[in-house]
């Protein structure tokens, strides 16, 4: 055991040059890719060097444990970096989990591909024999690294506020094959050195050069699939503004209808009083009192319209919910509700009209598809605590119930209105709040719970 730890600290180990240079640019890389430390204040500037600090010390202590339980380069040269990495990443960075995942593996594969980058050019010129180069040659092309690292912060995945899970298991999948051919190369490439030492040393150039360009079509690779990956997040991020413009344009455009149309009620409803006054009028004045009464009756059945409205006292949120129920309204759909609102909510008004608005339009969108029964929607809010909590359950068609979760538009213009359940779920998640949807008595129901309090902590 004492051979094992003297030969990690070494001159090719911990602390020779290439052993030093190699912890010391993957410290880097992950502090670059990771810290979150903002502004260059003293202080900031304090913790970053305890965190780099830590970090070296951490794969020190990883490393000597390791060579302590086997002698297998290997393990002793991917385990710890694998384990501080995870831990880092894990309990000391503040990235959605998504994001830390890809940029993680990411950065791990590409460490170890330039690592073996610089040992491969290195065997292609030592096979030659004449260009043989020092042993510190293959650190040369490890600092890379961190220059890799500056490049995947610059286009960080963790700026968009929905990664899908298809693009972490594109990256884990691209940085595996990296990792695997690196592991292989160390693996390897000692069996085919065998022929430097006899008259076919030559042999020992070809799987350099073979593994060299590998590994540089690999990198190229996977820089080219994370960025692909980066264009098809922000692409889906334009397309939910996209669509937030559409909802906002429709809920004005609905609002100026709406407007215009009870200005031309009033002045007919003006008009019907002005000639119900005259005729009344006349009935007084010739003392028909029978057919005056028989007349007020007729009007006052006419008048017994019940127009559904609600008053809540939050203003922004009663112009966007009764500008919802006059859409319900005109599909001839039963609203019942019960709200007690508070005056404030920790949402911005654009939350807000997403929120109600994408829910609404679903559970209305529901119940346009009933061709026979009851077209209902029950709407209820209030405060639980600290929690603002609001229910939409609608009416489903038997023959679609299958289909209700997973909320699928049939409005034309479809990439511009396939994105309501997310913004709903966006929203949800950015008040640090849960969602809930279930069928349950024929009903489909949304749940939808927002922490009051949760803009006041941060």
């Amino acid at each position: 055991m004492a051979d094992r730890i003297g030969n990690y600290f070494s001159a090719r180990g911990a602390f020779g040059l290439s052993g030093s240079i190699d912890l010391i640019c993957f410290v880097l890389a992950i502090l670059v890719l990771f810290y979150d430390g903002k502004g260059r204040t003293v202080k900031n500037t304090l913790i970053f060097v305890a965190h780099m600090a830590g970090l070296y010390a951490a794969l020190l202590l990883a490393g000597l444990l390791f060579s302590m339980m086997t002698e297998e380069q290997i393990i002793i040269s991917y385990l710890p970096k694998l384990i501080v990495l995870a831990v880092y990443v894990i309990f000391f960075n503040h990235y959605k989990w998504q994001a830390r995942v890809m940029l993680a593996v990411l950065i791990y594969a590409l460490h170890f591909m330039f690592v073996e980058i610089g040992a491969s050019l290195q065997g292609i010129c030592n096979a030659k024999g004449p260009w043989a180069l020092p042993e510190s040659f293959r650190t040369y092309t490890i600092p890379l690294v961190v220059l890799a690292a500056a490049l995947l912060r610059y286009f960080n995945v963790n700026k968009f506020r929905i990664i899908p899970l298809r693009a972490v298991a594109l990256c884990m999948g691209f940085s595996a094959v990296g990792i695997a051919l690196s592991i292989l190369r160390s693996v390897v490439m000692p069996y085919l050195m065998v022929f430097e030492r006899t008259e076919y040393y030559l042999y020992g150039l070809y799987p350099q050069i073979f593994i060299f360009v590998t590994l540089i079509f690999i990198l190229l690779f996977m820089f080219a699939c994370y960025f692909f990956v980066a264009r098809d997040l922000k692409s889906h991020e334009d397309n939910m503004e996209l669509s937030k413009k559409a909802m906002r344009k429709e809920i004005s455009d609905t609002l100026v209808a709406i407007n215009e149309n009870n200005l031309d009620q009033l002045r007919k409803i003006r008009h019907e009083i002005k000639n119900r006054y005259a005729v009344m009028q006349v009935m007084i004045q010739n003392k028909q009192y029978d057919q005056l009464e028989a007349y007020f009756n007729e009007i006052n059945k006419e008048s017994a319209v019940i127009y559904t409205h609600v008053d809540t006292g939050n203003e922004a949120f009663d112009m966007i919910f009764n500008l919802e129920l006059s859409k319900a309204a005109s599909q001839k759909t039963e609203v019942s509700t019960k709200l007690i609102v508070p005056s404030k909510l920790p949402l911005s008004e654009i939350d807000l009209g997403g929120l109600i608005t994408n829910l609404m339009d679903n559970a209305i969108e529901a119940c346009e598809k009933i061709k026979e029964g009851a077209r209902r929607i029950e709407v209820s809010a209030q405060v639980v605590h600290s929690y603002f909590v609001m229910r939409i359950s609608n009416t489903v068609a038997e023959d679609r119930r299958g289909e209700a979760i997973t909320l699928k538009t049939d409005k034309p213009n479809k990439e511009l209105h396939g994105y309501g359940s997310k913004i709903v779920d966006d929203i949800v998640k950015k008040h640090n709040g849960q969602i809930l949807r279930r069928i349950q008595d024929g009903m489909f129901t949304v749940d939808v719970m927002l922490d009051m309090e949760y803009k006041k902590s941060e």
